[in-house]
């Protein structure tokens, strides 16, 4: 598999995530099925952690789906570093281009978790 550029999908891996989850939905199951479903049917491994949580997290955002689990374990994934782990070898024009994506990707996902938590706290 190989990575193109510092876009969140500019690698195959997210790619084939993306490819997947639509299809798992489009077979008619739920998010958290076809989630689970995704993981298995690519095999992937806890190397693919990160860019699993962070590519399910924008795809459930775009189709307001957003689970809570897949909310936190993406905000997880972006505030520990653990996103960036994969560009600690690359340029540092790149991995400042990536720094930026997944910026952008934190602050998409924070309007999600404060609207769950006004949900939560009855505060809508």
């Amino acid at each position: 598999m190989g990575t193109w550029d510092t876009s969140l999908y500019g690698g195959d891996l997210p790619l084939d995530i993306k490819a997947e989850y639509y299809e798992q939905l489009c077979e008619g199951h739920t998010p958290e099925e076809a989630a689970a479903l995704v993981w298995k049917e690519l095999q992937l491994s806890e190397e693919d952690l990160p860019v699993f949580r962070l590519i399910l997290a924008d795809i459930q955002w775009k189709l307001g789906q957003m689970t809570e689990d897949t909310l936190r374990n993406a905000l997880e994934v972006l505030d520990s570093g653990a996103a960036m782990a994969e560009w600690e070898g690359a340029d540092e024009s790149d991995r400042r281009s990536r720094q930026r994506v997944l910026d952008r990707l934190r602050k998409k996902l924070a309007v999600s978790y404060i609207h769950l938590r006004a949900h939560e706290t009855g505060r809508n």
